[in-house]
């Protein structure tokens, strides 16, 4: 087996934390770009892609800060976060992205948050 590794990826956005923060906490909108259809009661998310359905836990939130959630389907200690700052130099907003991937999936994952990203920017227009 493959040993798995934490990714962090850094994608930088012309719009505030509190614009961004919807587009990645949300039902609604997770649905315009992460994932064909998500469905949620109260902590409990149905994510869909290709029909399958995946099921994860939002186990933390901060205010137009950060989202984490937890797969059930992954190790007890990985999770996927979305996190957000503020670029020193522009009004920009910096998302960071902190995923797990078997070492030789790397590549893959960050092609796969890019192709993700692109379709985010392309709903927000930012």
């Amino acid at each position: 087996m493959n040993e798995r590794k934490k990714v962090v990826m850094e994608y930088s956005f012309s719009c505030s934390m509190r614009f961004l923060y919807p587009y990645l906490s949300t039902p609604e909108g997770l649905a315009c770009w992460f994932a064909e259809k998500v469905k949620a009661v109260q902590t409990h998310y149905t994510f869909f892609w290709d029909g399958d359905a995946t099921l994860a836990t939002l186990v933390e939130t901060k205010m137009a800060k950060s989202v984490i959630f937890k797969f059930d389907d992954n190790a007890p200690n990985e999770y996927l976060e979305f996190s957000m700052k503020e670029a020193e130099v522009a009004q920009d907003t910096i998302l960071l992205i902190t995923d797990f991937a078997d070492a030789d999936e790397l590549e893959g994952i960050n092609m796969l948050w890019d192709s993700a990203i692109t379709r985010l920017r392309s709903v927000i227009g930012a």
